[in-house]
């Protein structure tokens, strides 16, 4: 299933719709894509807006709060795409510190083994100005950035443990 996760002001869960039906765009689709008219594209054409914007109801979905209901569909693992590189650290970073562990205590054990495999070769002090212990426990909750800039060895370790499953969702 195609779905499209939108954030919802007037509800305490972000609504999860699906993107076709019947085999076509679902018509509601587009109403969620505007953020500054609150009749959801209904406006006469070439009606003039007149006083300031009103917000709507709709609102792009917290990023913790899309990675927890992937996890609560059963949606994951997931490939979350955020455009810079310090977008991902910061992604992966929050969901971190909001305590997000997608992981079981024997997949987050293995994470750690893989890390470790892959980080062998560097030295204690460099781990310590990379801050490892921090990137391997977000790791094993299941959690981590992986773009171009990261250290190859770092990078390496996630691809391993997203190939095997164990990470559930990279920014």
């Amino acid at each position: 299933d195609l779905l499209y996760l939108v954030g919802d002001r007037h509800a305490e869960e972000d609504r999860l719709v699906p993107m076709l039906v019947d085999g076509a765009p679902n018509p509601r689709g587009a109403s969620f894509d505007e953020p500054g008219d609150p009749t959801g594209g209904n406006r006469r054409s070439g009606a003039r807006e007149r006083g300031p914007r009103r917000r709507t109801r709709w609102r792009p979905p917290r990023r913790t709060d899309t990675v927890e209901r992937l996890g609560d569909e059963g949606l994951l693992p997931a490939i979350y795409f955020v455009f810079s590189r310090k977008g991902c650290d910061d992604a992966a970073a929050r969901c971190f510190r909001e305590g997000i562990r997608l992981t079981t205590t024997e997949e987050a054990a293995r994470i750690r083994v893989l890390m470790e495999d892959c980080t062998g070769s560097l030295a204690d002090a460099d781990l310590d100005t990379l801050d490892y212990d921090t990137f391997c426990e977000m790791a094993s909750r299941g959690i981590a950035p992986h773009h171009a800039g990261m250290v190859p060895a770092f990078r390496e370790g996630v691809e391993r443990c997203f190939t095997e499953g164990l990470i559930k969702v990279v920014f």
